[in-house]
């Protein structure tokens, strides 16, 4: 099978014979310059991944958004946002209902990523996903759910 570059695609897309650039698109759909919606309703039909009620991913298709507000646009964004909902659970637990204060007058500890390295760093007045009321908890937390630390990342 071979595969077609976005290069290629892009060449193909701007020819102008209506096939060829059908198929440019059939392989990149993000070729095709859309407006950016200005409302979630200007969407009219979402299509993509959810977490289901057994908390596996699933796909949709053409569904109204205003039924509709649970799809992810990826499966690893899906995959991610359940990791994300087990490290939330689990950091209320850690942090035993604290939670953090972002006047800038208190420390606070979080999860960040440096060169795609999950490491704990002090902040004050930055709000973070992964916030912690000690160092001492982060780094611990961090330890014990690097594997869902590292598959949530573009949501930390």
């Amino acid at each position: 099978m071979t595969k077609l570059s976005l290069e290629t695609a892009r060449t193909m897309y701007e020819s102008g014979i209506e096939s060829i650039k059908a198929f440019a698109l059939e392989n990149y759909p993000e070729l095709e310059n859309k407006p950016l919606p200005s409302t979630w309703e200007e969407l009219g039909e979402v299509k993509g991944y959810y977490i289901t009620a057994f908390s596996s991913i699933a796909v949709r298709y053409g569904l109204a958004v205003d039924s509709e507000m649970n799809i992810l646009p990826t499966e690893s964004l899906a995959k991610a946002m359940l990791a994300m909902c087990k490290l939330q659970y689990l950091k209320h637990i850690y942090n035993d209902g604290w939670k953090p204060d972002f006047s800038g007058s208190n420390e606070n500890y979080a999860i960040y990523f440096k060169v795609n390295k999950p490491i704990v760093v002090a902040t004050g007045r930055y709000s973070k996903s992964l916030t912690f009321k000690t160092k001492e908890l982060a780094e611990l937390f961090l330890k014990n759910f690097i594997v869902d630390i590292m598959i949530a990342k573009e949501l930390i």
